[in-house]
């Protein structure tokens, strides 16, 4: 079970790294290894459970063709694209300025509560606390 739920997260991983890969047509397993930190026998078993391992070069490694890895993806009804964009995460300093945001924002807001009392939900919600207390 543990088996088939790696090569599941293998399978589209493999396949980003091959579609990603800069070269044309085939890539290595050695290359896909490097890529993803999976190791090749996994890459191998994997690939072979995709049905898309490709043909051993003379110099002995084996390859995996980019049209194939398409095909499957096709068939398997898979998305290979991330789950989260790359653009989507944020550097060091948007994390900072992020957070001299929020504490702005919360600070201005409980100065605001300060100002004005309580709002009146949180005043419910204090009036049934002491109902409860009282009662």
């Amino acid at each position: 079970m543990a088996k088939q739920s790696y090569q599941s997260y293998w399978s589209r991983e493999i396949a980003r790294a091959v579609l990603q890969s800069k070269v044309n047509k085939q890539v290595t397993i050695q290359e896909i290894s490097e890529d993803t930190y999976i190791l090749p026998e996994d890459i191998v078993s994997t690939l072979l459970q995709m049905g898309v391992l490709g043909t051993t070069r003379m110099d002995g490694s084996k390859v995996v063709a980019k049209d194939a890895v398409r095909d499957w993806l096709r068939m398997s009804k898979i998305d290979a694209r991330l789950p989260i964009a790359e653009d989507g995460w944020l550097s060091p300093e948007e994390i900072m300025e992020s957070k001299r945001v929020r504490s702005r924002a919360t600070r201005e807001r409980e100065d605001k509560e300060e100002e004005d009392g309580p709002d009146e939900e949180n005043q419910d919600v204090e009036d049934q606390s002491n109902t409860m207390v009282e009662g």
